[in-house]
């Protein structure tokens, strides 16, 4: 609700903070599942994939990287959506 605020107050850096907090009070299998939900369209066969990749993932990588005491075993996903996307912007996670 404060991200919201802050984003109708046009005060987009408290914005981008206060939804990055959103996910360090979640547990780290939540965040887990959460990304794969968020992997599994770029992972279609179909063709028809997302063009962009949402800013609540690199948040949530964020977050998961912080929280986790064995960041070495969320590597993987973090390969697959590389892999998947091509986005740099997930190797500053």
């Amino acid at each position: 609700m404060l991200a919201d605020w802050y984003l109708a107050a046009n005060r987009r850096d408290e914005h981008d903070r206060a939804r990055a907090r959103i996910y360090l009070t979640l547990e780290e299998w939540q965040i887990q599942q959460s990304l794969y939900r968020k992997l599994s369209p770029w992972q279609r066969n179909d063709g028809h994939v997302p063009s962009e990749l949402e800013a609540d993932v690199l948040r949530m990588f964020s977050a998961l990287f912080k929280k986790s005491a064995y960041p070495q075993n969320d590597l993987g996903i973090l390969q697959q959506f590389y892999q998947a996307t091509h986005d740099f912007r997930l190797l500053r996670c």
